[in-house]
């Protein structure tokens, strides 16, 4: 099946493509935005970090805050699976200390190692950037980026594996994580950190339920199996035995539907008299003599012929 297009002139969250779609499944594009602080005054690193193939509830921290235009397509299908997400978002620093930003796509969770996600940053699919003072020039980062969810994950099985989608109820099994992390330069304690704002546009796969067109849709096949079995035989009944002579109802009149079974009845023919089917017997006999005759001339012929070529010899 070909991967769903988007379609040029809508907006994001339209729906990409139907085009050589099975009927129970949907490709769509959905963004969840994102915009907030992170900041802490007690040290000189924080981080925030969300779920993009989770789109039943993209940010842990809140809960059940599903992407916009999700629980319209849930009401429709079953599951769900992401195969790609976009992260699209701009921070801006607040304080008179430049930070360092870290921009994270893993899929180990980092934030079960604490607020600091610096060590992080050195992987793949990652980025660094560096922010000046507020006010300095440079206090503001624009940072875009496209995941293939099978290349974070390290393995195809993000598009096969039940571990990778979920019902829209929930959210898979193995997550993915991208996330923000800031971290003083100078090891200075935070103010008011960094502001951010942007979008997680996440594709989508949603299948497993189909309407009442679809669940019809094998009475349409039926009647076409029929259709092509009549077109091929003809000459058969609806229980596949030959049509014999059958006399159809006619919107025609009684009249002329009596002329036309009169049409197509066979002749019959009178039955013949003594006189006559004497004279065919012996006529048949007749027949029947001459040819043996001319067999035994022929016979007698060639034995004569083998007979002479014998004797010259």
């Amino acid at each position: 099946m070909k991967r769903a297009q988007r379609v040029p002139g809508l907006p994001h969250s339209a729906v990409t493509s139907i085009q050589d779609m099975s009927p129970d499944e949907m490709d769509v594009t959905l963004g969840y935005p994102i915009l907030g602080q992170i900041a802490d005054a007690t040290t000189f690193h924080s981080a925030k970090r969300w779920q993009p193939n989770a789109a039943y509830d993209v940010d842990p921290l809140l809960g059940s805050t599903s992407t916009p235009g999700f629980s319209e397509w849930a009401s429709l299908y079953s599951y769900y699976r992401v195969y790609s997400y976009e992260v699209d978002v701009q921070v801006t620093n607040l304080d008179a200390q430049p930070y360092g930003l870290y921009f994270l796509n893993t899929n180990t969770d980092p934030g079960l190692s604490g607020t600091d996600y610096f060590d992080y940053a050195s992987g793949p699919y990652c980025k660094r950037s560096m922010l000046s003072i507020a006010g300095g020039g440079s206090d503001t980062i624009h940072h875009k980026m496209t995941v293939n969810c099978a290349k974070v994950l390290g393995s195809i099985a993000i598009e096969t594996s039940d571990s990778t989608r979920a019902v829209v109820t929930s959210v898979p099994a193995d997550l993915l994580f991208t996330g923000i992390g800031v971290r003083s330069a100078t090891a200075t304690n935070m103010v008011s950190g960094v502001v951010f704002n942007g979008v997680i546009r996440m594709k989508i796969r949603f299948y497993g339920r189909q309407n009442l067109l679809t669940t019809l849709s094998p009475q349409a096949k039926l009647f076409e199996e029929e259709r092509l079995r009549r077109k091929a035989r003809p000459d058969l009944h609806d229980d596949g035995i030959a049509n014999q002579h059958v006399v159809r109802s006619s919107p025609l009149s009684p009249g002329v539907v009596e002329q036309q079974q009169e049409k197509d009845r066979p002749v019959e023919a009178l039955p013949l008299s003594q006189t006559q089917i004497e004279a065919v017997v012996t006529e048949a006999v007749s027949a029947a003599m001459e040819d043996l005759a001319l067999k035994c001339v022929t016979l007698s012929m060639n034995a004569v012929v083998k007979a002479m070529a014998n004797y010259q010899e």
